[in-house]
């Protein structure tokens, strides 16, 4: 598939159900995309309403849904069973502006877990460097039953009173690399995971975290 320009008039010709096939780089595009063509329909924001976001199953290392029983909302960058993936800018910000989906969870309105910043599943050979995220409306970074990952430099920022915006979570995962990163937030800074209680025993994942620095 040759990429046309990164033209919003130009993205058009594919189909929404077509991104899972397309890189990281063509899942922000197309994100990007389909949230303009909604605000220039509705006149409202689809990063802020919830029932139009696309719901996954529960991760089996958790068993239900973090924040509610169920599936989860899908994540604002979100790529699975991918291999050399970067994810990198020079010093770019990333604003989520998560603040209403804390409220609305705060508030017990929401059906289904919040969507994560970034995460991928089941990939190998993961950079995510040189970034700011801000406002994420639950965890930042999440790679989860991946390998081979390096994230550096990056500035994660979230109020210290904001529910759950974990900096970085890894998974699951094998050989991780950690560095140079500032994170401020509103629960953890960084959290090595191997799933949730008894879910996480019974599916047995194994995790190595190496070379970690902060």
């Amino acid at each position: 598939m040759k990429p046309p320009g990164w033209s919003l008039n130009d993205l058009h010709q594919f189909h929404p159900d077509d991104v899972e096939e397309m890189d990281i780089t063509w899942q922000m595009a197309m994100a990007a995309f389909r949230a303009h063509k909604f605000a220039q329909k509705t006149g409202r924001n689809k990063w802020f309403d919830e029932n139009e976001w696309t719901v996954i199953e529960p991760l089996p290392l958790y068993g239900w849904g973090r924040d509610a029983d169920g599936g989860r909302y899908i994540s604002l960058i979100f790529g699975t069973n991918l291999t050399d993936v970067i994810i990198t800018g020079n010093n770019g910000t990333i604003n989520s502006q998560g603040s209403p989906w804390w409220v609305k969870y705060r508030a017990g309105q929401l059906k289904y877990t919040r969507p994560y910043l970034i995460e991928l599943m089941y990939s190998d050979g993961i950079q995510i460097s040189n970034l700011t995220l801000i406002d994420s409306p639950s965890w930042n970074i999440h790679p989860i039953y991946s390998s081979n990952i390096i994230i550096q430099g990056i500035t994660i920022l979230a109020p210290v009173k904001s529910p759950n915006t974990d900096g970085i979570n890894p998974d699951s995962c094998t050989n991780t690399r950690i560095e140079d990163c500032y994170i401020v937030y509103g629960d953890d800074c960084v959290v090595v995971k191997g799933g949730w209680d008894e879910y996480g025993i019974t599916y047995g994942m194994q995790l190595v975290l190496s070379l970690c620095e902060l």
